[in-house]
């Protein structure tokens, strides 16, 4: 590897012609920003060809004014080293130095660079004279200098952004990794191997998006197929269809008809035989009927006759009847009548009837009585027939009409006796007690208050109507034996006012445990509240909240109907007492308004007692006589029904030998017409068919009309299936379809091939990749352990396992630890790394990526402000590495007070800016350090 001796500079930036030493290993540059220190390291980026330049900067931003040549030059050395071949022997130099320059010209407004590599300490004005010809294209030049041993991992360490040289240790191991591998050029491996796995995976993919369409193509063809089948088996039903029809079915009815003819003829002659018996047998009964009429009309004027005496006998014993019972009820009448007042007593009739007038009063009093608790009863029947209906509270009336209209309007709402819930039965009166009318208070939504206010006026509801409020509720907060204690509040939106009440109030036993709690409010079991004021009963009469509140109603109800139903038994009885007793008291007024009547009634009486005798003797001779005429009514009744029986069986078997006649004749016209029919028949399905059809022989071998029409109805039922004829074209749709599936699984099995081909390559390019990556760790590897040990520091390096790391190859990391001052190793970005352990790291990291011909091969490396932040110490021991490392360093550093960090270098470049109005830059000044810091100030060049 070569090394610098000088670099000369020809209008390059604001230069027109400088000349810098570089005869020493460690070179310092420094000057604040702006004053060209970027300038110059471009200037050997562009002899070097680095592929990058700072900043993504281009040669061509350094090529100032109207410059047509510009010129950068280096002399450097073509020594041996370590028994090695000189850089530059390979064309034949054997001198101690060798120029190197890069000539940039301006052709038709356009820049190109040439090289050259010429033996010798060669002058800029003898290099210019060189023949265009003996010129390097930069491809060849830079094959030459990387044959001189400086190679490309040189060239792309110079690319590295200035700032990132001395914070390699910074990167993470994936990072690290990627450097190394651009590095060297091994990213072209993985490129290799990314792309092959890219086009195995998207092979591997386009195989199973045609095995998507293979399938695809396949449920098309499984479909048509179906499709071209029922079209198929369509016109084969279709076809069997019409041979049943047109064929088979009149066939075998032809048949059919021919054999029901006969049979029916045979009928006919069977018919005509049983005709002439019957015919004899009806002339016989015409006869004797004949001769039955003229009697039957004898019978029946006698059997008038005696219905007739009959009916005078009811009649006049209907008579005898009416007269006896009159006789018997006017005597009953009047002995009623003249018991009524006995002989010689008297009645006081004004104190009766007053006595009467106040019972009816009594009377119509108990009456309204009886009607109230009747109503009262049927009202508390329909309050508890709404405890029957599922999920239906009860509520008292004026809040059951509000909360209708509020659920007529839609309005959204809560009552505070349905959101509050008592634990204890025990106090469920006191609770509801402290509570009061404001158990009916109405929660509703902000937004509805208004609305629900408004009809809160209209129909006077008297209790509040509030908006629902969100309060963190909590009955563990709640003070000891409080009434709100014994309460479970079911929603946040309950008004505080109401817990607040709830809270303020202690329950008690007795009044007595009250009034020792001075100065509290309290209230008992029974509902008796103390406070400041005094003492007062606020005992509620009905219970509404929670469901001991609807149950205690339920039980009140019942308890109250009870109640009411004893009280109007008791009513019902007392009013029917008092009924009864103005019945006698009206009955005794009324006999004695008849006073007057009784002597005529006892007159009347001994008359009847006369009359009554002989009635009844008359009354007895009349049932004879009639029980005589009803006697004669059933015999002549027996005899005339007996014969009119006979004569009635006569006319039955007339009318039965008759209609058997009809009927017969009827019968032979139905078999006649059969014939007729059966015969038209035969004609309308011999015109259809073809005279051999219907011939003898053909017929013999026809099947039975009731084996055909079964298949008939089957053929019919399959075709009613379809509910519309299907696509004559189905057939070339499913050879169509089936053609595609053909073709796709072809370019199936063809792709299929060739994913195996990607499959093989995807293999190959992965274990050339895990070869040239784990050859390239290895070498890294070991250049930077020989440098960590040139800088006193231990390092492990972790390899990779490349092999096991089936598909993350490119997730692989390097792992790099370093232990300084003799402690344990720890990763590059840990915490314990001091700044200059951190630089010198990031230099044994940098430096092996680029000597790849091993650490004692040297190299050229810029390093940019490596000594920042540093202490003097640390300063020292970076110094000493660099020195110990045998490779040539530019170091930049900005203006500063500490001298410190130049006693690293030999050779220092101070760096100026250019004054405004001047043309040129300063020259750089020179500092130059002996073995013993000796320091000798340079002129400019």
């Amino acid at each position: 590897m070569f090394e610098f001796e000088y670099v000369e500079l020809m209008n390059w930036a604001y230069w027109p012609t400088v000349k810098l030493p570089m005869d020493q290993r460690t070179i310092m540059i420094t000057g604040p920003n702006g004053s060209g220190k970027t300038t110059f390291l471009d200037a050997l980026r562009t002899l070097l060809r680095a592929p990058r330049m700072s900043a993504n900067r281009r040669y061509t931003d350094y090529l100032i004014g109207n410059v047509g040549t510009a010129v950068i030059k280096a002399v450097v050395t073509n020594r041996e080293r370590g028994g090695e071949k000189r850089p530059f022997e390979f064309k034949g130099f054997l001198s101690e130095k060798v120029t190197l320059a890069v000539f940039m010209h301006k052709r038709s407004g356009r820049w190109e660079r040439r090289y050259t590599i010429v033996e010798g300490d060669i002058s800029l004005k003898e290099l210019q004279t060189i023949p265009k010809s003996h010129l390097l294209s930069p491809e060849t030049y830079t094959r030459e200098i990387s044959e001189a041993g400086f190679s490309s991992a040189f060239l792309k360490v110079l690319a590295l952004e200035q700032g990132q040289t001395d914070k390699l240790c910074e990167k993470s191991p994936r990072e690290l990794l990627d450097l190394l591998l651009e590095v060297h050029g091994d990213k072209q491996i993985i490129e290799r191997y990314q792309k092959a796995r890219t086009n195995y995976h998207s092979a591997n993919l386009e195989l199973s998006q045609l095995g998507a369409r293979l399938a695809e193509e396949n449920a098309k063809v499984v479909a048509s197929e179906r499709q071209a089948n029922a079209y198929k088996r369509y016109r084969q039903l279709c076809k069997e269809l019409k041979e049943y029809e047109e064929v088979l079915i009149p066939q075998a009815e032809y048949a059919q008809a021919q054999e029901e003819i006969q049979e029916i003829r045979f009928q006919v002659n069977e018919i005509n035989q049983q005709l002439g018996p019957v015919d004899r047998a009806i002339l016989d009964l015409q006869d004797q009927l004949d001769n039955a009429d003229a009697d039957l009309n004898r019978r029946k004027i006698e059997l008038e006759q005696a219905r007739g005496l009959k009916i005078e006998m009811d009649e006049k014993e209907r008579e005898l009847d009416i007269r006896l019972n009159n006789i018997m009820h006017e005597k009953a009448q009047l002995k009623e009548q003249v018991g009524a007042l006995e002989p010689g007593s008297e009645i006081d009739i004004k104190k009766l009837r007053e006595e009467r007038s106040t019972l009816r009063r009594e009377i119509i009093k108990l009456e309204l009585k009886q009607d109230d608790f009747s109503e009262r009863a049927s009202e508390l029947r329909r309050e508890m027939q709404d405890f029957d209906q599922p999920e239906r509270k009860v509520y008292p009336r004026f809040v059951e009409e509000f909360t209708r209209v509020l659920k007529r309007e839609g309005l959204d709402f809560d009552l505070v006796c349905d959101l509050i819930d008592i634990k204890d039965k025990d106090w469920q009166l006191a609770v509801e007690s402290i509570i009061g009318r404001d158990r009916f208070t109405i929660l509703v939504d902000e937004d509805d208050v208004l609305a629900v206010r408004k009809l809160g006026q209209q129909h006077r509801y008297r209790c509040y109507v509030v908006a629902r409020q969100n309060q963190t509720l909590s009955n563990q907060s709640a003070p000891h034996a409080s009434a709100l204690s014994v309460v479970d509040i079911l929603d946040p939106s309950m008004p505080k006012w109401i817990t607040d009440n709830l809270q303020h109030v202690t329950l008690v036993e007795d009044v007595a445990d009250g009034m020792r709690l001075k100065g509290k409010t309290t209230v008992t079991r029974k509902g008796y509240r103390q406070d400041r004021r005094g003492g007062i009963s606020i005992a509620a009469d009905r219970f509404y909240c929670g469901s001991l509140g609807q149950s205690s109603l339920k039980n009140e109800l019942e308890q109250q109907l009870s109640s009411i139903k004893s009280q109007l038994g008791q009513v019902n009885k007392e009013l029917q007492i008092k009924r009864d007793e103005d019945a006698g008291k009206a009955k005794a007024i009324q006999a004695f308004e008849q006073k007057d009547q009784v002597a005529v009634a006892m007159d009347r009486l001994a008359e009847l007692d006369l009359e009554l005798p002989k009635v009844n003797k008359e009354h007895k001779q009349f049932l004879e006589l009639k029980h005589q005429a009803e006697q004669k009514l059933l015999d002549k009744l027996e005899s005339y029904n007996n014969f009119e029986r006979d004569s009635n069986d006569l006319r039955k078997q007339l009318l039965e030998r008759r209609n058997a006649q009809s009927e017969t004749f009827t019968e032979l016209q139905d078999l006649q017409k059969q014939i007729e029919e059966l015969q038209s028949k035969q004609t309308k399905i011999a015109a259809k068919l073809d005279a051999e059809l219907i011939s003898e022989n053909a017929l013999a071998n026809v099947e039975d009309l009731d084996e055909l029409t079964p298949r008939l109805y089957t053929v019919r039922r399959l075709l009613a299936e379809y509910e519309t004829p299907p696509d004559e074209g189905a057939v070339e749709v499913y050879e169509h379809h089936k053609a595609q599936y053909e073709h796709q699984r072809e370019l199936y099995e063809s792709h299929e091939e060739g994913l195996r081909k990607w499959e093989g390559e995807f293999q190959l390019a992965r274990q050339k990749y895990i070869i040239v990556v784990e050859h390239t760790i290895r070498e890294y590897r070991r250049n930077v352990l020989a440098l960590a040990e040139i800088a006193g520091v231990r390092c492990e390096i972790v390899m990779p396992n490349l092999r096991d790391a089936e598909n993350l190859l490119e997730q692989t990391e390097l792992v790099v630890r370093f232990g300084f001052d003799g402690k344990s190793t720890t990763n590059m970005d840990g915490s314990s790394l001091s700044g200059g352990q951190r630089v010198v790291a990031s230099l044994v990291l940098l430096m092996s990526l680029a000597t790849s011909g091993g650490v004692n091969a040297g190299g050229f490396f810029i390093i940019d402000e490596p000594f920042a932040h540093l202490s003097l110490e640390r300063i020292d021991d970076v110094a000493r590495f660099l020195d110990k490392s045998r490779c040539q360093f530019i170091l930049t550093s900005p203006t500063t007070h500490n001298v410190n960090v130049f006693s690293a270098a030999r050779l220092q470049m101070n760096f100026r800016i250019k004054r405004p109005g001047e043309k040129f830059a300063p020259i750089p000044t020179l500092i130059s350090r002996g073995d013993e810091n000796e320091v000798d100030l340079l002129t400019d060049t």
